[in-house]
């Protein structure tokens, strides 16, 4: 009675991917397996023996009778080539005959005989044994690294010896394999027994050539070793339990299970050792079993799905004995089993894949979203300087005007109203210049918890009662180098949004920690460096954002709020500050759940912080003063030489570098202070400023700018000491600042 091991290896040629027939002694077709018929379908062919040699059956007959296999019959259809071998098995009067698509080899074979620069390439990398003969004297002449492990002698034995030492045939053998092999046209699958070195054996199927190599002609010999194919086709003579065989051996995990019952009844050695169950524990399991708690509804749908043929339900989860949950990808057919309806299933893991591939997305989206934000910051640092140099005017002479106590009252109010409208779009201008990267920071070594407990009054206020906030501070938290006002707006704006995302109240939690990133694994975080930081996390349990929203919240002016709410600066200007300062920021949010900011700042050595003066508030704003004024913006330049001469200043106007350096050798008497521009066409500020230093020495410096690039104290000037004035100034701060200079006050 046969064993449904028997009986599954009976249905298996069914199923097998390459085309399998059966023949009577008389050469008359018995069976032949699906493939057959798929293939003749696919390649247009009406009757599927027209795929076979035109002589099969005497092929057939001669196999039978002779009792040899018969190898390496080849057909050409179409743009296909195929192999086909006639197997005899005396004992049952049968002839199988199995078929492989050899249309690649063939292409590669053709592809090395056309190039013998390719073929030295090749030679020592492919896995064939190759062996290059002079065919006049049968000599071996080269021998790849293949050939010497298949034939187990030393390079330096192989060389010069005679072909006939290694052919169990004998000399006369390479003749009737080599007639074939013409200046054009090679022998393709000859069968060869050759000799080892220790005396054993190797069955090998070979091709033959003749190429020219190196100037000379030479037979090529291709060697691939069968004996362990062969073997395997003697054991499938002998029996049908090759197909559990195949079934076995198969590297990729496949599964067999019931279509009805979801009840495993095979699986091979691959299976095992991905999945981690022994053969025993998978037949007691049903599918189910690998399925995650998560996702039973999807995969459930995707296995009802299932249609007759292959299928390929694509990625779905598995759970290991060892709850490791993997990614699989699956590829099924329907098949008989042993009488049942039943599914193989081939599921590969590509968990390793999936997360190479999540990691190489996630990398490019930080780059395309690094680009456009450095883009959109370019832009906005260059309309936030040109307006400075605007606002810078409208601030100054409506300040000038209002010194006058002589104005109607309807002309002063009007003036007031310009000033607050100015000092308004002082405020948006220094929110993109935050955003782009350009302000001028004065950064200082701080302890996070400090500035965020200063800071909780504030947030009280801010938030409301029905908002519970709780905050987590690390002990002995690291120092970072930041700009400490900065850093207070970036922690308001994170508390503003967050707020403004529980209209109806909820939870809102600050924490700290440090936090060290594993170089090892970049992956985790993206776009940040690998190093030691202190991370801000800013939560809340608010409404959330979808992904097309967190997108676009760092870009300036970009808002979800109603109109009037906001302006759509505040993330912008965390951004930019955050970046200048050094560190990153992430954003994870959910619609419905809620949101997560952290901020990663740079760990930084605590210090002593030097005392700083600040100018004087005192009302002196005048002075007696040589001062040399640079500044390519006509407006800018009016405004400024006004203001100090009416105080008393002497001022020599330069509207470009090289205007200002003429200025300052034609002037026969000491220049106190050069207030420059730091942007200007052709030589800049600070280049000005070095070579008026050098030619003064005892100078005073101020620069200006809408923005600057250089943090205050990396200003490096030979000479006195240089500070800087942020555009757009009122005319009091303008005062206030050259006084203090010249005073010799120490700048911050």
């Amino acid at each position: 009675m046969a064993t449904s091991k028997d009986r599954m290896q009976a249905d298996f040629p069914e199923h097998n991917p390459n085309p399998v027939l059966s023949f009577d002694a008389a050469g008359k077709l018995s069976s032949a397996n699906q493939s057959v018929e798929d293939i003749a379908k696919a390649l247009g062919v009406d009757d599927p023996l027209a795929l076979l040699p035109p002589d099969y059956e005497n092929i057939v007959i001669k196999s039978f009778s002779a009792g040899l296999s018969l190898l390496g019959h080849e057909t050409v259809i179409g743009d296909r080539t195929f192999s086909w071998s006639f197997i005899p098995q005396r004992d049952t009067g049968i002839v199988y005959c199995y078929g492989e698509d050899i249309t690649e080899r063939k292409a590669t074979e053709g592809r090395l005989q056309q190039s013998e620069g390719l073929i030295e390439k090749l030679f020592e990398v492919t896995s064939d044994a190759i062996l290059i003969i002079d065919p006049k004297i049968h000599l071996i002449r080269d021998a790849n690294q293949a050939a010497i492990d298949m034939l187990q002698y030393d390079k330096e034995e192989l060389l010069d010896l005679p072909y006939s030492h290694i052919d169990a045939a004998g000399a006369a053998n390479f003749e009737r394999l080599t007639t074939t092999a013409g200046s054009s046209e090679p022998a393709r699958n000859k069968l060869v027994t050759f000799k080892t070195k220790n005396g054993g054996t190797v069955k090998a199927e070979c091709s033959f050539s003749y190429t020219q190599f190196k100037g000379q002609q030479y037979l090529f010999l291709i060697a691939r070793d069968v004996t362990e194919r062969l073997i395997s086709e003697e054991a499938l003579r002998e029996s049908e339990k090759r197909y559990r065989l195949l079934f076995d051996a198969n590297p990729y995990p496949m599964l067999i299970f019931d279509l009805n019952t979801l009840k495993f009844l095979a699986v091979n050695d691959a299976a095992v050792h991905q999945y981690g169950y022994s053969e025993n524990e998978f037949l007691k399991m049903i599918v189910k079993d690998l399925w995650p708690a998560v996702g039973v509804d999807t995969t459930a749908k995707k296995l009802s799905d299932l249609k007759e043929g292959l299928n390929s339900p694509g990625l779905l989860r598995h759970v290991k004995k060892d709850g490791t949950i993997i990614d699989v990808e699956v590829i099924t057919h329907q098949i008989k089993f042993t009488g049942v309806n039943a599914t193989l299933s081939l599921a590969l893991d590509v968990t390793d894949r999936r997360k190479t591939e999540e990691a190489l997305t996630r990398s490019e989206e930080q780059l395309r979203q690094s680009q456009k934000m450095d883009a959109i910051g370019q832009l906005a640092s260059g309309v936030a300087h040109d307006f400075n140099n605007l606002l810078t005017a409208i601030m100054g002479y409506s300040d000038l005007l209002l010194q006058d106590q002589s104005l109607d009252g309807r002309i002063r109010d009007g003036l007031q109203e310009i000033s607050k409208a100015s000092h308004r779009a002082e405020s948006l201008t220094r929110q993109l210049l935050a955003f782009s990267r350009h302000q001028a920071l004065k950064p200082k070594v701080l302890d996070l918890n400090v500035v965020v407990a200063d800071m909780k009054k504030m947030f009280h206020r801010l938030i409301g009662e029905n908002i519970n906030l709780k905050s987590n501070m690390a002990a002995e938290i690291a120092s970072v180098k930041a700009d400490p006002g900065q850093i207070e707006q970036v922690i308001l704006n994170l508390v503003v949004n967050a707020r403004d995302a529980m209209p109806s109240g909820g939870k809102l939690c600050i924490e700290t920690a440090n936090v060290v990133l594993d170089k090892a694994n970049p992956q985790q975080h993206p776009g940040i460096k690998s190093g030691a930081y202190v991370v801000l996390t800013v939560t809340d349990n608010g409404i959330g954002m979808n992904a097309d929203i967190q997108s676009h919240i760092f870009e300036p002016f970009y808002t979800t709020k109603v109109k009037g709410a906001g302006t759509g600066l505040g993330l912008a200007t965390v951004y930019g500050i955050v970046k200048q300062s050094g560190g990153s920021i992430r954003v994870h949010s959910e619609e419905g759940v809620g949101t997560t900011f952290k901020i990663y700042l740079p760990q930084v050595e605590a210090e002593n912080q030097p005392t700083v003066i600040e100018p004087s508030t005192g009302s002196s704003r005048t002075g007696t003063e040589i001062i040399l004024l640079v500044e390519d913006e006509e407006i800018v330049r009016k405004l400024t030489s006004q203001v100090l001469s009416e105080k008393g200043y002497q001022v020599l106007e330069a509207d470009h570098a090289e205007q200002a350096l003429k200025l300052s050798a034609q002037f026969d008497s000491a220049i106190d202070l050069i207030l420059t521009d730091m942007i200007m066409p052709g030589m800049n500020g600070k280049e000005l400023a070095k070579t008026v230093c050098s030619q003064r020495p005892g100078i005073k410096v101020l620069f200006m700018s809408g923005y600057t690039d250089d943090p205050l104290l990396q200003l490096d000037v030979s000479g006195a000491g240089a500070s800087f004035i942020q555009k757009p100034f009122t005319a009091d701060a303008l005062l206030q600042k050259v006084r203090a200079i010249l005073d010799n006050t120490t700048q911050s």
